[in-house]
This record gives C-alpha cells, structure tokens and sequence, in this order.
C-alpha cells in the first residue's frame, strides 16, 4: 500500500474530512481494508468521532474483516491506550485487532453496539473481549441472547460498598473535623510507613510515587504507563504483589534511574517496538545498589546503534548491578543492529555485574540476534566483585557480521573476572563471521563464558556451540571459548562445532574443546559428553575433547564424546583430552577419554596427522591418565598413540598411563620427537614406555580408575 495514500486517509479520518476521504477511497481501491497497527479504519472512526465519515461509510467498512497492516500510527495508539485503560491488556500481546465493535465498547457507545452488533460479523473473541472490557471499563454485566447483548450493571461487591461507606466518611470528616482528614487518608491509602505503604490504582499514582523517590508502597491492580520520563533515583521499597505494569513509552530508556532501595514482585510488559539508540540503554534500571527481587521484564524489538559512542550496551533489567538482582526474569526477542564503529553489547540481565545476580533466567522461546554487536545471555561483563549463582539462559543466541569485528558470543556471561557458579546454559550458542582476516581478529564463543579470567564452577551447558568463519581465527569451547581462570566441576552435553572456510595463505589456526578450546590456567573435575566437530579447509586444527590447546592443568576430567575433524590442512592436532600439551609446564592428571577420534585428511606426503588417546603433541606432563578411545584416522603420515600421538624427546613427564587395546594402535606413546639445536627435526618410532596396553573391560580394575 502507498504510504502516501494511508498518510492521506489517515490525516482525514483525523480531521473528518469525508470529502477527501471519498477521494481518496475512489482515486485507490483497497484503501478501506487499511489497519494501522491494531486499529483498522472504522476503529479510527469511532476514535476520533469522526461523525461525518461514519455516516457515510459506517455500513461498508463494518463488514470489513480481512485487513492490510500498516505502520501503526503513534498519536492513535496512545489515545486508545488512553481510553482502553485496564482493558488495554486484551491488546499488547500479538498485537491483536481492535475491532470496531470492540472499539464502541471501550468508548462506552452502548446504543451504536446495541444497533451494530447483530447485522455484524464477529468471532468468539471478539464476544469475548466485548464483556471484559464493559466490566474492567464500565462496571457493567453483558450476556447474549439470540444475537443480541443484554447488558445490566453490576451490583457493587461487598469490599466496594465499604470503600463507599469509607468515602462517604471521609468526605463528612472533611467537612466536620479537617484536621482529622489526613489521618483517615493515611488509614485508607496508606502513610507510606513500612508498616503501612502507600497503594497505589493507577498511572498517576505510580507516576508521582516512584518519582518521589523514597517510601512504601504497593500496587493494588495493573496499571498501563503512558509517560516519557525517566525517573532518577529511588531509594524506596515499591511491591507489586504480582500486579504487572505495561509500559507505551514513546522512546526507549531506563524507567528507573539509580535504585538503592527495593523492587520486588512486578511484572513489566514492555509494547513491542523498534528504536535507533546513541546510548548505554537498560529497560529498566540505570544503575541498581539495591535488591531487585523476583521482578520480570518483557520485550520485543530491533535496536538500531547509532552515533560515534566507543561502546554501548544494552541490556533487559540493568545497566549496572552494584547490588542484588535475585530471581529475575526476562524474555522477549530482540535484533540488535551495530553499527560497526561502536563495541555494541546485548545482553538479558544486567550489562556489568558488580554484585549479585541469583536465580535470574531468559526465559524460554526468548531469543537474542545481533549483528556487529557482541552477545550473551544473562551479562556482558562479570566483573572482579561480581557473583553469578544458578542462572540460566533458554534464549537461542546469534551473532553475525560481515564487517572487521572480533565476535564474542556465550550463554551466561561475555567475560568473566569474578564468580561464575551453578548457571546453565540450555540456549544454542552461533556466531557466523563474514568479516575478513585482518590483525589476527578472532572470535570466541563458549556455553557458559567467551572469556574466562576468574572461576567457573558447578556450571552445566546443554546448548550447542556453533562458530561458522570464512576469514577469522575461530576459538569455540562448551564451557568457555578461551579459559584464563579456574573452570571446576562443570559438564558440557552440548555440541561443540567449528566450520571455517579460511585458506592457507592465511596461515592461522583453529581451536577447539568440550570444556574450553585454550586452556592458560586451570580445569578440575570436568566432564564433556558433546561431541567435538572441526571442518576447516587448509588452517590447522586444535581439536581435543576437553581443550584444544593446554597451556595450564587439565585435573581429573572425563570426556565421553567423539572427536571429528575434516580438514585439508597439512597438520591436524587431536586428543581425547586435549590436542596439544604446549608448555614444558603443562599438565594433564588422572584423566579419562572414551568415544572416537576421526579425522579426514588428505592422503599426500606432506600431510601429518598427530590423534592421541589422551593428548595429541605433548610438552609437559601426562600422569595417572586412562584412556578407551577407538581410532578412525585417513591420511598419508599418521601418528596415532593409545595415550599421545607423539612425545617430544627430553621435554616431558609420562607416568603411569593406561589405554585399551586397539587393533589399530600398536604404542602407548605413537611416536618420538627429537628437536635437534639447530631446530631440525628427527621422528622415531613409538614406544610404551609409562604407558600400559589393557583390555577395556579390565579398565575399571586400574588403580588409577575413577567415574
């Protein structure tokens, strides 16, 4: 439909101009089938009272049922919200039509409905809503009978004859003995006390009670937010008791300011809507010092970033937690587009955790997709103060761009300098980076966190990780995409996939694990049951099924997945615990592998493949390690080992090390390595030496054994 059209009729129905609007209809046909957002055109109608319009089109446009959607228009929407009041529920959600008949019950046009109603075609829902609204609105009873509405008032309740009574006495109070006026008040609707807070039954109330910034106070029904304005700081206690406040603000910003005081028991419902933002933006708090409890948020939209900020963020319920946010809920799906220019974050919680977010979850079928913007689900930053406790993110997260971006993705936190303890992530992890290869960019993703530089502890991801990548070095792990920290007692069951189309000429790597794909510190007591998938064209692949690469210590974990890399590089590094042991300080102890390794290679002289029970290329430490891992490797030069492929001479430590037989692996250790002082390199063959051949079956037996 041509916009300037719907401009046109529109601004006639506005000033009930019937002689453009028949113009208009005449010059173009369809034009009467117009809905803008959820107000077809005989809604506008009644809305505007545009009397002249309805006399002479009222009988063709209620039989109207099959509509063309158009932008919904601003000014119109927030005048029906405005009329609509309690009953504006009925409509936020899906965007429902409001109908004309519908429309005359909210206006209160008993007689038009009366007349209309029985030559007009209607659904169920429509019936439905037409005796809600007369009951929220008007106090009134409607039934059917035979076609027709019966409508009768309805008789005032018990509790409402006492509010009366209670009036009545208050106005005689006034009358007699004002200066008992204020105490009767305060009894009625309440001091604003802890022991007695204020109650609070509609906008107006809300509006000028937050703002006072301090107080009790407590909300007695749902209340519909028409207002623009942000308020600052509140350092007062406001509970909802489950009520739910709806907001239609015209722009996007922290409803709250900084809170050092309490929130509790509110659901906010946020209209659906799509912004340009220039600034750190929160839905519903700035900067939170207080307790937000058991408080949910709703949203849908796209986020466009605009202006020449160095960084923004977005986030559902924060800006910034400095204090408690305890059982929080958000759900929504939301499109978050960058810029390019600006570090641009999403994020469902709060954006920088600095205090303590316990029990808070995206909810299910949320989802959250940016592009050229960095995402996680519950914050972007956990800093070094920051706690995260049994948190848990459903929504399905996707990062794309195509432009020189570093991609960052993870299901709890972005990067983490503090607790991380006790979170899952069921929610699908994917980055899918089209950028080009420029300054060794790379993107990382994890389950939990992309950046670990703290602790991960008791932490379970069952979502997939997925990083799709045509020119940029790819880091992907279950747990976290690059583990600086302590990653302790966690369990990935997700799959955990790398597809990367970079060639050779860009001569970079790919890495790759079931807990984290580079491990710089320390992983304890983990187990990874997702199976680890590689497909490169000609870079080298890390791909291990704890971690990729160990630079640190890999204590007493377990991996139960398979192990599969496709590739066309010239080297191919992989193991049941890691691919490789990259440090004469590197450390893997008491661990444990099953499943299988695969890999794919090129069957050419000049292709080396390294697969390794436990570890692949090993400097460092293997000690007290098991191992049941099969074997199904393809290409010219392979180099298999029950425990590691290949053991560089005069640079490690193996003990005690068990693998089960396999009729494809004749040594414990698959080959030897000598770096010769001039940097040459001599290979010999393998041996099984501090490394021992049982039956499975005997594994358990093993001194060493553990489950």
């Amino acid at each position: 439909m041509d916009n300037e059209y719907a401009h046109k009729i529109l601004s006639a129905i506005k000033k009930d101009d019937v002689e453009l609007f028949a113009r208009l209809t005449q010059e173009r046909k369809g034009l009467l089938s117009l809905c803008f957002g959820r107000l077809p055109l005989l809604s506008l109608v009644y809305l505007y009272r545009s009397v002249k319009i309805a006399a002479g089109f009222e009988k063709t446009l209620i039989n109207i049922v099959s509509y063309t959607i158009n932008e919904e228009d601003a000014e119109s929407y927030r005048l029906f919200s405005i009329a609509a009041r309690r009953a504006l529920r009925l409509y936020v959600f899906g965007k429902s039509i409001v109908s004309p008949l519908e429309m005359l019950a909210v206006l209160g046009e008993s007689e038009r409905l009366y007349r209309l109603f029985e030559k007009t075609e209607k659904t169920e829902k429509i019936e439905n809503n037409i005796v809600t609204i007369y009951r929220l609105l008007h106090n009134q009873s409607i039934s059917y009978d035979n076609g027709k509405i019966v409508l009768r008032r309805l008789a005032l309740s018990k509790t409402v004859k006492i509010a009366v009574w209670a009036l009545v006495a208050l106005a005689c109070a006034m009358i007699i003995l004002s200066g008992a006026l204020w105490g009767t008040a305060r009894t009625l609707f309440g001091s604003g006390e802890e022991n007695n807070p204020v109650k609070i039954f509609g906008e107006a109330q809300l509006d000028a009670a937050i703002a006072s910034g301090e107080g009790y106070f407590v909300l007695e029904r749902d209340i519909t937010l028409t207002t623009s304005g942000e308020y600052k700081d509140f350092s007062g206690t406001l509970s909802g008791k489950g009520h739910t406040v709806f907001i239609q603000n015209d722009a996007l910003g922290s409803l709250f300011g900084t809170v050092s005081g309490r929130i509790e028991d509110i659901n906010f419902v946020f209209a659906d809507a799509d912004y340009i933002l220039t600034e750190d933006t929160s839905l519903l708090i700035d900067t939170n010092n207080g307790v937000i409890d058991n408080v949910k948020v709703s949203f849908n939209g796209t986020l466009s970033i605009s202006g020449d900020s160095e960084e923004l963020y977005v986030s559902g319920i924060a800006s910034e937690n400095n204090g408690e946010l305890r059982d929080c809920v958000f759900s929504g799906v939301i499109n978050v587009l960058g810029n390019g220019s600006t570090d641009s974050y999403l994020c469902g919680i709060a954006a920088v955790n600095n205090g303590e977010l316990r029990g808070c979850v995206i909810a299910n079928n949320s989802e959250f997709s940016t592009d050229t913007a960095d995402v996680a689900g519950i914050t972007i930053d956990n800093g070094e103060f920051g706690t995260m406790d049994a948190c848990v993110n459903n929504a399905a997260i996707v990062q794309r761009t195509e432009r020189l971006w570093y991609p960052f993705a993870a299901g709890i936190a972005l990067r983490n300098f503090g607790i991380v303890s006790e979170c899952v992530n069921n929610g699908a992890v994917r980055i899918e980076a089209a950028t080009t290869l420029e300054n060794n960019r790379a993107a990382y993703v994890g389950g939990i966190v992309a950046v670990n530089s703290n602790r991960i502890e008791n932490c379970k991801n069952s979502g997939n990780v997925l990083l799709e990548t045509h020119s940029i070095v790819p880091y992907a792990g279950g747990i976290a995409g690059i583990n600086n920290g302590v990653v302790s007692e966690c369990v990935n069951y997700g799959i955990v996939i790398i597809e990367s189309a970079i060639t050779l000429e860009n001569d970079c790597e790919a890495y790759i694990g079931g807990i984290v794909s580079v491990n710089n510190n320390r992983i304890e007591n983990c187990k990874n049951s997702g199976n680890v998938l590689l497909e490169t064209q000609s870079i080298v692949p890390y791909a291990g099924g704890i971690a990729g690469v160990n630079n640190g210590g890999i204590i007493k974990c377990k991996n139960e997945g398979n192990v599969s890399v496709d590739t066309q590089a010239f080297i191919i590094y992989t193991g049941g615990v890691a691919a490789v042991n990259d440090s004469y300080f590197a450390l893997i102890d008491n661990c444990c592998s099953y499943g299988l390794i695969t890999v794919s290679a090129p069957k050419t002289g000049d292709v080396f493949v390294f697969a390794g029970g436990i570890v692949g290329y090993l400097f460092g430490t293997v000690r007290d390690s098991y191992t049941a891992v099969e074997f199904d490797c393809v290409g010219e030069n392979v180099y298999s080992g029950g425990v590691i492929a290949v053991a560089v001479y005069n640079q490690v430590t193996i003990d005690n090390n068990y693998y089960a037989d396999r009729a494809n692996i004749s040594f414990g250790v698959g080959a030897i390595l000598v770096i010769n002082w001039d940097n040459s390199r001599e290979v010999y063959n393998g041996v099984d030496e501090n490394t021992e051949r049982v039956e499975q079956e005997d594994i358990p037996n093993l001194e060493v054994y553990w489950e």
